[in-house]
């Protein structure tokens, strides 16, 4: 249902047969479990930055602050990436 292409409906898809094991679904979840911990980590880092930008950037408009003394506060907060990741 709500399928845009044509002649592929419901019963179609339920009518194939789809072959598995519990050792092919456990080695997948095993090998994508560490990419979603990732995502889902890049996620939570990317909320964190934009709250910053959020809180930083009008701050840094209006003058109240400058960037050296931004930096500082960014400082202060703790590393938002992951440790292993090097940026040049």
């Amino acid at each position: 249902s709500g399928s845009i292409q044509k002649f592929i409906g419901l019963n179609s898809l339920r009518a194939i047969p789809i072959l598995f094991n519990k050792e092919t679904i456990n080695a997948y979840s095993t090998l994508t479990e560490v990419i979603y911990l990732r995502m889902n980590n890049i996620l939570l880092q990317n909320q964190q930055l934009a709250q910053l930008r959020d809180w930083l950037l009008p701050m840094l408009m209006n003058g109240q602050v400058t960037v050296g003394e931004a930096e500082g506060m960014v400082n202060g907060l703790g590393m938002v990436a992951e440790e292993r990741t090097r940026y040049d």
